[in-house]
């Protein structure tokens, strides 16, 4: 089945963009929260006894510099990239790279 396309007329151009990327604004949202809230249980899973609300900011924030899912984080989030979020407490961060297996 080949996939549709709608129009979309602006001034001085004409863009088509997928039927997927002309989804309502609300699917999109439901999404990020459905992963961000499996992020933030993660965190919490991981961590000592962590503030649930903190978690779920360093959740919204890891979804939004692109790390989408807690698969994603495992299989491509290195130390590295958790050193550098300088808005994740230094404490947190070692519960992350723990889990992640590369705390050493």
């Amino acid at each position: 089945m080949m996939a549709t396309s709608k129009r979309m007329e602006l001034p001085l151009a004409i863009v088509t963009l997928p039927d997927a990327a002309v989804s309502s604004q609300g699917q999109a949202s439901d999404k990020k929260v459905e992963r961000a809230t499996g992020i933030s249980k993660w965190l919490v899973e991981i961590g000592s006894n962590p503030n649930q609300y903190e978690m779920a900011t360093y959740a919204r924030k890891l979804y939004d510099h692109g790390f989408q899912s807690v698969e994603m984080i495992v299989k491509w989030c290195i130390k590295e990239d958790i050193e550098g979020l300088d808005w994740i407490n230094p404490l947190h961060k070692r519960w992350i790279t723990t889990a992640l297996g590369q705390d050493k």
